[in-house]
């Protein structure tokens, strides 16, 4: 096949990356936005070795679960994956995703559970940050194109977050422009507003905004703070986040609150949790409190008496899932997160919990301490657990595991290793966390085998 040949094909699986695939010559075609049944001509935009990229120029049957797109910048900006089929569509093929990466990636033959979802799809994100872009003189906050910096203005609100956040990003472009801040430009490492940052309370509703800048302050810092919360009486935070580095990293230590709080209170599952610009809290309230709910139940049947929890970030899981019979320790590299779950607990009277800032070799010292887990639970990031954290599991030989993640590929590659080395797979259980994207959460539960 070579670039910008046309072919008539049918679109038979979803990918991972939520593109869906077709066969020429039994070469694959992945096709963004399309769906399974339909039958359509692609024109190849990209040739590998052995598959190809291609793009529908003309549907000629589409498939039943298709569905209106309700969002004018849908195949433009990314965000979402399903918005052009049926939820229930969508959420098979997210359950598809974790069968194929148990079976194909880790070459484990266990059944995978229906999906959990919740009934909210839509405006569940209680965080959101907007890379700010310049035209024609005016400033407008906007997403960027997929694998792209190229910046895209969106004409009405995403349907993933609160409508507030639209009104609000919008506003305040309005208000620094009014006062002579202008867009950093990327090329050139010049301008002042790089991205606005929004975060907001499940609890209170109350709002947390940061200004990310290319410079030292704000200039009428003063008057863009009273014009905007004269118009968003939510407003309970508002920081700057000084980031004069070349790169696309948008947010640093190095903020400070120019008024009001220094932080947000929200609560998950009877946990608190004081949220920063910095701090991490799964976007998702409603998806988050089914997640926890789940591994709770887990560990309720389990009956075990001490608990590891592995990458515990701000220690929310280890403190939703466990109770005040049960000794719990979490660790976590970030400072910062550390300090968030010691003042969690402390505020909940978990006498019993213990934070460590450390990275795998603290398993090692509790060990050799003589603290042996009945439990570990284990939340890595999308890469899975390192090499390290991996052999301190197995070393523990603690008789239960359960594994949170959100790529399927890397804990299908941790449970086969697992598998390898004395355990075995109770239950794998996929979870809808972001609906509408391409993301799928997965919890599985492990013992050791005696």
């Amino acid at each position: 096949m070579k670039k910008n040949e046309q072919y008539q094909v049918k679109i038979v699986n979803i990918s991972s990356d939520g593109n869906g695939v077709a066969f020429n010559d039994n070469i694959p075609i992945f096709v963004p936005y399309s769906s399974v049944g339909d039958e359509a001509v692609v024109r190849i935009e990209r040739v590998e070795k052995r598959y190809c990229y291609g793009r529908i120029v003309d549907l000629l049957s589409p498939s039943p679960h298709r569905i209106d797109v309700d969002c004018p910048l849908f195949e433009r900006c990314g965000g979402c994956a399903f918005r052009h089929v049926t939820y229930s569509e969508e959420l098979r093929a997210k359950r598809q995703f974790v069968i194929d990466a148990i079976q194909r990636i880790g070459k484990i033959d266990h059944p995978v559970d229906e999906i959990l979802h919740t009934d909210v799809t839509e405006y569940y994100r209680n965080k959101a940050q907007f890379p700010v872009g310049n035209d024609e003189d005016h400033l407008f906050p906007g997403f960027y194109a997929p694998r792209s910096h190229r910046m895209l203005q969106f004409p009405s609100a995403c349907k993933l977050q609160p409508v507030c956040f639209d009104e609000l990003v919008k506003t305040a472009c309005s208000i620094l422009e009014k006062y002579g801040c202008t867009s950093y430009d990327e090329q050139e490492h010049k301008g002042l507003i790089r991205h606005i940052l929004v975060r907001q309370s499940s609890l209170t509703q109350k709002i947390l905004i940061s200004f990310i800048i290319n410079g030292s302050s704000l200039p009428h810092q003063g008057e863009i703070v009273s014009d905007l919360i004269s118009k968003f009486p939510a407003i309970a935070s508002v920081s700057i986040d000084i980031n004069t580095n070349k790169g696309n990293t948008i947010l640093t230590p190095n903020y400070q609150t120019i008024w009001g709080e220094p932080s947000i209170h929200d609560e998950i599952l009877g946990v608190p949790v004081e949220i920063t610009p910095l701090s991490f809290f799964q976007i998702n309230h409603f998806s988050t409190e089914l997640l926890y709910s789940t591994i709770k139940s887990m560990v309720e049947d389990l009956k075990v008496k001490t608990v590891i929890d592995l990458y515990c970030g701000a220690g929310t899981i280890g403190l939703a899932t466990t109770s005040s019979e049960q000794t719990l320790y979490g660790i976590e590299l970030i400072d910062d997160a550390i300090e968030s779950a010691i003042s969690s607990a402390k505020t909940m009277n978990r006498t019993d919990a213990h934070f460590i800032c450390g990275d795998a070799g603290e398993i090692k010292a509790l060990i050799d301490t003589g603290i042996y887990p009945d439990l570990i639970i284990t939340d890595p990031p999308r890469k899975g657990c390192s090499p390290e954290v991996l052999e301190q599991i197995i070393r523990s030989d603690s008789p239960n595991l359960i594994m949170v993640s959100c790529n399927a590929a890397t804990l299908a590659r941790d449970l086969q290793i697992l598998a390898q080395n004395g355990y075995t797979i109770d239950s794998i259980q996929p979870i809808d966390m972001f609906p509408r994207t391409r993301h799928v959460e997965v919890i599985s539960a492990l013992s050791k085998i005696n």
